[in-house]
């Protein structure tokens, strides 16, 4: 099952994928890897999708997207705009693009940032589970284990106690300061 809709107060579009695998980009058209392709007409503009059960593909392109991969191993795509991702549970990987964005961590799963910014820019890490900067720690690592094998590239690892919750790839543990990380709660976005 396939949720598209026009919500009123909301400038964009809001779309909901089903429990199998979904393939979800912001542009004339739906695609899933099981069943039928699903014609959608979007505008540009600041758009919510979520990708509920299955490993789902989800893409925004222009406006302030809200992705949320739901369960699954998923990946977000934000592309241009100031864009909020949140993997879910799952081992997931976040591409932000370009704009300020905003990635979440601390659901169940374990999330790789692909493209965390620090220039003019900056890009937030929002922390959910009432984390708070002080229970993390930071580990440089060359190698992680994700989605059951080794992947060999450099990156800070994010922990909270003995439960890794993420990734930052190319980026040095000291790089992540404390202004960085937000509450999950500050976040300002709409629920459907």
């Amino acid at each position: 099952m396939l949720l598209v809709a026009q919500v009123a107060g909301i400038d964009g579009t809001v779309i909901i994928g089903g429990n199998e695998d979904d393939a979800i980009t912001r542009s004339n058209k739906v695609s899933r890897t099981q069943g039928p392709d699903y014609p959608v007409n979007l505008k540009v503009g600041n758009d919510w999708i979520a990708g509920d059960g299955g490993n789902d593909t989800l893409k925004g392109f222009g406006g302030n997207d809200s992705l949320l991969g739901g369960d699954g191993n998923d990946r977000l795509l934000g592309n241009h705009g100031d864009d909020l991702l949140v993997g879910g549970s799952g081992d997931d990987l976040l591409f932000g693009g370009s704009g300020q964005d905003t990635f979440v961590i601390g659901d169940p799963g374990f999330n790789v940032i692909e493209d965390f910014s620090l220039r003019s820019t900056t890009d937030l890490i929002a922390l959910t589970e009432g984390l708070t900067y002080s229970q993390l720690s930071f580990t440089d690592v060359s190698s992680y284990q994700f989605r059951g094998g080794t992947v060999n590239n450099r990156g800070a690892l994010i922990s909270s106690g003995s439960n890794s919750l993420g990734l930052v790839r190319n980026i040095s543990s000291s790089d992540l300061e404390d202004h960085l990380f937000v509450p999950y709660s500050d976040i300002d976005f709409v629920v459907v």
